[in-house]
């Protein structure tokens, strides 16, 4: 550019330089023609020039030539102003028409020229207002949806260029405009680039400032609670900023009101609430925890503040975090003016799954906080309660405590109403039960009757929910009541001329109102008015006359027309009946030309009530029920169930077939229907001899179980399967059959229909007590509900513990958990009735079939691994419970059931509560037979040596064994254990030593002095070896709880096996916890516990937790994007060093590799593919490290062509290895330019790199383990260059 100003300064003139820059079109041209005028003009040769730049106002050419001619051109135009308005028209119809980004960054690059000129010149910016609005509006289009770049330069460059140049008023402008997008579109990064235009330390000056705009702060904390971490960040960044200008000046009385505490420790409040925003990221608890303690020492900051920090750890990821924040909301917060908001965060953070001593805590802190409410207040939180999804256990909390016994609140009816339907969709039955039970109970207790209606709808919800509560609200109520007796007795009989549903329901209940306080009642005007529905009748039965009834019921006759009317009257009838009525009746069947179809059925009905022939009834129902295709549910339901009545054991098979085909085919109608079927078989059963009715049973069955499906129906359950399990019934061979099939049906689907195994189980065993024999048919259903029962999950286990609570809280007869262990127990005790109820020989055979079935079970799982209170585990516990129940009557199976739980040991490992039951079983099955004594002495010698927990299980078994035997067996156990005392195997030695040492103090009790005498030695040496070993130590006084002393071996009694041996061994509680109330609650003969269930209820409180103790000193993160927001300029945190991984292979090691480099700013780090960051293992230590670590890919074959070439460029290449010539890490002083080879985990660095190293390091070691993980060896050689580099 130079040579070519210095050849045209040679040979152009003045005039000819002036005309070429008039007509140049060309901007390669035309910038060094107007280059060199310009030098002239410096120069003082020559004047400005009127020219125009339109070559430059085409976005194709370079952005940098068009930027370099519009600064010269600003220079030596004579006529700027023109110059400025062409550019300036032309940018802004680009920032609004660009085509591309990259027209619109040509334009604002030209418009920047532009701003820099008038900020060069000093001179205030000439725009129209048109022109102005056009660029603000420009400029905030293109922020909207350009491309980073295009933002970043109008934020960096624009911005701040524009806001110097334009006046103050138009200045403010911009910016108001410019935030009010960045509060609508949430684009804080512009703030964070260019804060220092928004925010100014003078409070009382009347620039834009936005430290004086509430709607600032509301950004600001809206951002914070953001789930997007990157607009938290920024907002945190924005606020400290901010804050630092507040906490500096002395004038704080122009600032909104939520940022002036009054308090003198302001400062200090702010720090810690920048502490706790901080900390509020992080994950581990240990980091977390502590620093709640710090709440209290902002709680004087705006509630705006706070309930940033609120929403903030109210959704941390630790659930301890959220309880204790809830905790201390709850017993300090006190700004009833944001009374809703506080209760709408708490409520979304305790809204969880769990039962624990924190939640439990969390909702006890809520019911003493509703004793601090006044009525309005409880009634707000209240209402907010049924915004929320809420989870049952939650829910239950909530309610449970804040309807507590220290309040009287009185809830508005319509509210009360709205709780309990939201109470209502709670999904799981007997917690929903009990939330409406705990509201109601406080309301009734609460309640003040003022008026009729509110009293009648009071008692409408009461009926709904609970008959007792009803009846108890009432009587508690009765004196009340009695005063607006009248007004009630008044609308009963005005319900009598105007009804419909509504009316219906208060009638119903004000008619018991009155019955409850005795108040006598005259309704035989009733029977008088053409208005009176057979309903209203059906209802007041009692209170008529039989003979006004007779007449009334006789009158309707003549009246009836619509089928669907004839519902109601024909229950009436049920209810009463005369001969009168039969007359009425049959006359109308004998004239039933006269009659419409309406009265011939009602006349039919009335009839068929009469126990009338089955083959009359069967005649009628065909002629009238199915001629006249009745659907009326109501109608086929009646007609039913007086057919069932009709049938007797003297009717004809060809009645019974027709009877059962009508049968049939009411089983095809509605639910209701069936249910009054399989509700009312009693009658049929009596025929079960007939195949009709077998093949009819068999349909009735496959219905139940369709029907038990759709509609968990406890009562016809219970009727139902009470009628199939009767005796006499099983006498059927082929019904005995069908019935079994069906049983096992009902094993199927009883995990997915609560009862029905309950239900079950209890039937089976009252058919066993009362035909035994028949109980042998069903021993394998029988062994199925012994074992019956899912692994709960963490939702249903909650629920479980929730159910607990109600059930000690309100108790009640239908508690799942009370169900679910009868269960069992209904089976269990079927078991021992029939081997203590029979004969010997029937005995054996029943003995002998439950253990058949029990080891069948068994043997499913064989060899399977499982885990603590899994499927399998619980199986076998329970299967052994049973056998430890059997064991006094085995005889034949013996011999095969102690080679099944010696094979047992040998082959699988044990959970302890299944070992434990093993090894008991065991020694009660052999007890003296020598013979099996003895092979399980050949067994402990032969065992392989590899599988420890075997021979350790046979151990005590041999051990109880040999001790019930003469002093001569004993010699052979030391024969047998004493190898092991002396093994390699800890486990085995300890089991060993402590047995010999048990065997000794056995022999000082039953003072064996020749035994003392001979193994006195052998004493000394053992305890002396147990005492010097710290470790065994430990296990000795655990090890006597594996040889089962902590239960007596000849008392096999249920607690012990059921209760005793599962909870001292860590099974679930749900499986021994609620053995002794279900048992007491049943009254069962043989199934008896002498243990008495303690059920937790008290918690362990939160209350003295750090959260309310203000201590600063805490673990505290580094926070690496704040100085990075602090320091825009490019980070110069990084190194030159170099880290080679490539032969390095474990994902997880170069995930923590990558995780330091991050950490210490490292250069480089060489992978030998870069695809391992992609697995799981890397990037569960790398911790997204290598989203910002520069990685590159080498692989080993060409590590030294690498290495050879770094070293060209100047660098150092040291390796991390032993060698011969290795100097110790701190001795070494490490260049600037370093690569560092780490080598692979097994072989370290190869022999054919080491002459290629210029140095190799060794970290110097003090322990006996030869080496360091590689991860850990590369962090210390980095953190040494790094600390000679740095510090």
């Amino acid at each position: 550019m130079e040579s070519s100003c210095s050849i045209l300064d040679y040979v152009l003139s003045n005039d000819a330089l002036d005309n070429l820059i008039q007509t140049c079109s060309c901007p390669q041209a035309f910038n060094p023609l107007i280059k060199l005028k310009h030098r002239r003009l410096l120069e003082g040769s020559c004047e400005k020039i009127h020219f125009s730049v339109d070559c430059i106002f085409n976005s194709s050419i370079n952005v940098d030539l068009s930027n370099d001619i519009l600064k010269t051109a600003l220079l030596i135009n004579a006529d700027t102003n023109t110059l400025i308005t062409q550019t300036v028209t032309y940018c802004v119809d680009k920032l609004w028409l660009g085509r591309n980004s990259d027209e619109v960054y040509y334009a604002i690059n030209l418009f920047n020229v532009i701003l820099e000129h008038y900020k060069r010149e000093h001179k205030p910016l000439l725009f129209t207002g048109d022109d102005f609005d056009q660029f603000q509006g420009g400029v905030l289009k293109v922020l909207q949806g350009s491309v980073k770049p295009l933002i970043t330069f109008i934020i960096v460059n624009v911005f701040p260029n524009y806001t110097c140049v334009c006046d103050q008023e138009s200045k403010n402008c911009f910016l108001s405009k410019t935030f009010d997008f960045i509060k609508t579109e949430k684009k804080l990064e512009v703030l964070c680039m260019c804060l220092d235009q928004f925010i100014q330390p003078e409070f009382d000056r009347d620039d834009f400032n936005l430290l004086k705009c509430d709607d600032f702060w509301f950004l600001i904390t809206d951002c914070i609670v953001d789930k997007r971490h990157y607009l938290q960040r920024q907002a945190m960044y924005l606020l400290g900023k901010s804050m630092d200008i507040i906490l500096n000046s002395d004038n704080l009385s122009c600032l909104p009101q939520h940022l002036q505490t009054g308090a003198n420790d302001m400062k200090k409040m702010w720090k810690n609430y920048f502490i706790l925003l901080d900390v509020s990221n992080e994950k581990q608890l240990h980091i977390v925890e502590p620093s709640l303690s710090m709440f209290s020492s902002v709680k004087n900051l705006d509630f705006l503040w706070r309930s940033c920090l609120y929403t903030i750890f109210l959704n941390h990821s630790q659930n301890v975090v959220v309880y204790n924040v809830a905790t201390f909301i709850l017993q300090n917060e006190t700004d009833w003016h944001n009374f809703s908001k506080i209760i709408v965060v708490l409520f979304s953070a305790i809204n969880k799954n769990e039962y624990n001593a924190d939640s439990k805590n969390v909702f006890q802190e809520m019911g003493v906080f509703c004793n601090k409410l006044d009525n309005s207040h409880f009634n707000i939180l209240l209402s907010e309660s049924l915004n929320v999804s809420w989870v049952p256990a939650a829910i239950w909390g909530l309610y449970s405590n804040v309807f507590n016994k220290a309040t009287n609140f009185e809830i508005p009816l319509l509210l009360l109403e709205n709780v309990i339907k939201k109470l209502k969709l709670i999904p799981h039955k007997f917690i929903r039960g009990g939330c409406i039970r705990v509201v109601l109970n406080y309301c009734t207790r609460n309640w003040k009757v003022d008026s009729l209606n509110d009293l009648l709808k009071m008692s409408l919800l009461l009926r709904n929910s609970d008959d007792n509560l009803f009846e108890n609200f009432i009587k508690m109520n009765e004196e009340q009541i009695h005063l607006l007796s009248d007004e009630l007795h008044k609308q009963i009989f005005d319900f009598v001329e105007n009804s419909d549903s509504e009316d219906l329901e208060r009638f119903t209940v004000g008619l018991k109102i009155l019955q409850l306080i005795h108040v006598d009642l005259d309704f035989k005007i009733m029977l008088q008015s053409n208005t009176t529905n057979s309903e209203q009748l059906l209802m007041l039965e009692d209170y008529f006359e039989s003979t006004d009834l007779e007449n009334h019921l006789i009158s309707k006759f003549d009246f009836v027309e619509n089928i669907e009317h004839v519902a109601t009257l024909l229950h009436l009838t049920e209810k009463f009946s005369s001969q009168k009525l039969l007359e009425k009746a049959s006359n109308i069947l004998i004239e039933e030309s006269s009659h419409n179809d309406a009265q011939k059925i009602l006349a039919f009905g009335v009839l068929s009530i009469n126990n009338i022939q089955t083959d009359q009834f069967v005649q009628f129902y065909k002629k009238y029920v199915q001629t006249f295709d009745v659907k009326n549910e109501r109608i086929v339901n009646f007609f039913v169930k007086n057919l069932i009545k009709s049938l007797s054991e003297s009717c004809s098979i060809v009645d019974l077939e027709e009877s059962v085909g009508i049968l049939e085919n009411a089983l095809d109608s509605q639910n209701s229907v069936t249910i009054t079927i399989l509700e009312n078989l009693d009658l049929i059963l009596k025929h079960v001899q007939q195949n009709t009715v077998l093949r009819f049973m068999e349909r009735c069955f496959d219905e139940f179980v369709i029907l038990i499906k759709s509609d968990n129906c406890r009562t016809t359950t219970t009727k139902f399967l009470s009628q199939i399990f009767e005796p006499h019934l099983l006498e059927n061979n082929d019904f005995c059959e069908i019935l079994l099939q069906f049983s096992w049906k009902l094993l199927d689907i009883s995990n997915s229909a609560n009862s029905i195994a309950y239900i079950l189980s209890e039937k089976l065993t009252h058919l066993v007590k009362q035909k035994p024999e028949t109980g042998r048919v069903f021993v394998s259903v029988i062994v199925e509900l012994i074992l019956h029962g899912i692994v709960v999950n963490k939702s249903e286990r909650v629920d479980y513990y929730v159910c607990q609570e109600i059930g000690v809280t309100l108790p009640t007869e239908n508690n799942p958990n009370l169900e679910e262990i009868s269960t069992r127990l209904w089976a269990l005790e079927s078991v021992l009735f029939l081997i203590n109820e029979e004969s010997p020989s029937s005995r054996n055979n029943t003995v002998g079939n439950f253990v058949s079935d029990l080891v069948e079970r068994y043997m499913k799982h064989f060899s399977k691994r499982y885990f603590p209170d899994s499927q399998i585990h619980l199986e076998k516990l329970r299967i052994l419970q049973t056998l430890m129940l059997l064991q006094k009557h085995v005889t034949e199976e013996k011999s095969t059931l102690i080679e099944l739980l010696v094979d047992s040991f040998i082959s699988e490992t044990h959970q302890p509560s299944v070992k434990h039951l093993m090894q008991w079983l065991l020694i009660l099955l052999i007890n003296n037979d020598h013979t099996y004594i003895q092979n399980i002495e050949e067994k402990l010698k032969t065992i392989d040596n590899n599988r420890p927990s075997a021979v350790s299980g046979l151990i005590p078994v041999l051990y109880h064994l040999i001790v019930s035997q003469k002093e001569t067996h004993w010699d052979r156990l030391i024969e047998v254990l004493l190898p092991y005392t002396m093994g390699a195997q800890f486990r085995l030695r300890v089991f060993s030593q402590v047995a010999l040492l048990k065997l000794h103090d056995k022999a000082i009790t039953a003072q064996k002095s020749e035994f003392l005498q001979k193994y006195q030695f052998l004493h000394t040496s053992l305890k002396q070896i147990i005492e010097a070993t710290a470790n065994a130590n430990f296990d000795v006084t655990n090890i006597h709880h594996e040889f089962l002393d902590y239960f007596s071996l000849e008392n096999s009694d249920c607690s012990t096996v059921f209760y005793k041996i599962p909870k001292s061994n860590g099974v679930t509680e749900i499986e021994w916890e609620n053995l002794w109330a279900a048992s007491n609650r049943h009254n069962f003969k043989y199934v008896q516990f002498d243990h008495c269930d303690n059920v937790k209820t008290e918690t362990t409180t939160l209350k003295n937790r750090a959260v309310n103790r203000c201590n600063e000193n805490i673990q505290k993160k580094v926070t690496p994007w704040k100085d990075l927001l602090d320091n825009p300029e490019p980070s110069t945190q990084t190194n030159d060093f170099i880290l080679v991984t490539s032969l390095i292979e474990k994902p997880a090691n170069l995930g923590g590799l990558a995780r330091t480099c991050e950490v210490f700013g490292i250069k480089k780090m060489i992978m030998r593919t870069s695809k391992i960051t992609l697995e799981k293992e890397f990037k569960s230590l790398s911790m997204s490290s290598e989203n910002w670590v520069d990685i590159s890919d080498v692989k080993v074959e060409d590590l030294q062509e690498f290495i050879v070439g770094v070293k060209k460029e100047g660098y150092c290449v040291v390796g991390a290895e032993q060698t011969a010539e290795s100097v110790k890490l701190e001795q070494f002083e490490f260049p600037k330019l370093t690569v560092l080879v780490l080598g692979n985990e097994k072989a370290g660095i190869p022999a054919n790199l080491i002459p290629l190293l210029d140095k190799c390091v060794e970290i110097p070691q003090f322990g006996m383990v030869r080496s360091l993980n590689v991860h850990v060896a590369g962090a210390i050689v980095m953190w040494e260059y790094c600390k000679q580099q740095k510090l």
